[in-house]
């Protein structure tokens, strides 16, 4: 057995000896998109959608609420039935179509002159899916950090993911913000309001 025998004593040996570089792309691409998300979405409901603050606050309350009971009792008995591949295809297909979902909201005839009662209803539940499926993902993505490396090296990888999580946590909301800020300067293309988000 390979893992009897492989020696890991620092990280260079995880990039040289395991395959978690490949898994750290994946776990990095999922932690960089959702930090820009939870960064952009409120310019967008604020901005474009004309909502006051306890009108997002509702849509962030209730998309947290989706979180927590999709953390605690849907996603264990998902990964217990299918294996984390699987989720992981199904579900970053489901993130795409919420990618394009939810800045397509603004493309709805009269959706400024709405009540806020549907469009409170609308947002909220495009962003539940979101939180539902990019929950997954990320639970997927270490997942497979952890089956890159022999049980012994776990510790360092995971500490390595979280590195490299906080840098990211860091620079997504400079990512998002900076493509918000560009996007909102394109008033005359339709596609403007997708750049953020794709």
């Amino acid at each position: 057995n390979d893992d009897d025998v492989m020696i890991i004593d620092n990280v260079r040996d995880l990039f040289r000896k395991t395959k978690i570089f490949h898994a750290l792309v994946i776990n990095s691409t999922i932690m960089l998109m959702l930090v820009a998300w939870n960064s952009i979405v409120p310019y967008l409901m604020a901005q474009t959608l004309e909502m006051n603050s306890t009108e997002i606050g509702i849509y962030m309350a209730w998309t947290g609420v989706v979180l927590f009971v999709f953390t605690w009792w849907i996603q264990p008995v998902l990964m217990k039935k299918f294996n984390f591949r699987s989720l992981y295809i199904g579900f970053g297909i489901g993130m795409l179509c919420v990618l394009l979902a939810f800045p397509s909201i603004t493309k709805i005839p009269g959706i400024n002159d709405w009540d806020i009662v549907p469009l409170v209803v609308l947002t909220s539940f495009i962003g539940a899916f979101k939180y539902a499926f990019s929950t997954n993902l990320f639970v997927s993505s270490l997942c497979f950090i952890n089956n890159s490396v022999p049980p012994y090296a776990m510790g360092r990888a995971n500490g390595l993911a979280q590195a490299v999580g906080s840098g990211l946590r860091g620079l997504g909301p400079l990512v998002g913000g900076a493509l918000w800020s560009w996007s909102i300067t394109l008033d005359d293309q339709w596609w403007a309001v997708y750049i953020a988000y794709i």
